[in-house]
């Protein structure tokens, strides 16, 4: 079986070991941050977009192939 591991400092490997449901509670913690991270990049570029600072996607490039 595969394990997760940490480095040390020193380089040493120390295997992690987390219960089921910490890791299905952590897993999902974890999507949900994407969504939150991808929402709050997305945010930010339509305010660069409203400032100027960041040009506007043309609508047809959006649909090309």
């Amino acid at each position: 079986m595969n394990r997760p591991y940490l480095s040390k400092e020193n380089k040493k490997k120390t295997t992690v070991t987390v219960p089921n449901d910490d890791r299905e509670r952590l897993k999902a913690e974890a999507e949900k941050q994407k969504v939150i991270d991808s929402l709050t990049r997305a945010l930010n570029e339509v305010r660069l977009m409203e400032e100027g600072k960041m040009p506007k996607p043309n609508i047809n490039d959006l649909f090309k192939d």
